[in-house]
């Protein structure tokens, strides 16, 4: 399954349904739609947080063990519906380049 929905492995497929509430089969639940940022806090810092470790990683913090994305577009800048289109242009893992395009 490769469309818009929910569930979508692809982070940037899911933010742009959480936030528009668009998908395959149209609109879905619109009053439950949130905000750019709190979408990225869905992939970011409330998984740590449900897991008890956000003290120790998930967000860019002295002291914190965190991988980082590098982004193809500034998902606070464009439009809800190009979040669907943007891409991964690199990825930092342990303090190493782990895939660049």
């Amino acid at each position: 399954m490769t469309g818009i929905y929910l569930g979508n492995i692809d982070p940037f497929k899911a933010m742009y349904a959480t936030v528009t509430r668009q998908s395959d089969m149209g609109i879905f639940e619109p009053q439950e739609a949130i905000t750019v940022r709190d979408a990225l806090r869905m992939w970011t810092i409330w998984p740590a947080k449900a897991v008890g470790e956000d003290k120790i990683k998930s967000s860019i913090e002295v002291g914190k063990f965190t991988d980082m994305t590098v982004l193809s577009d500034n998902i606070f800048q464009i439009t809800k519906d190009s979040l669907k289109d943007v891409k991964a242009s690199m990825t930092v893992v342990g303090g190493r380049v782990v895939y660049q395009k």
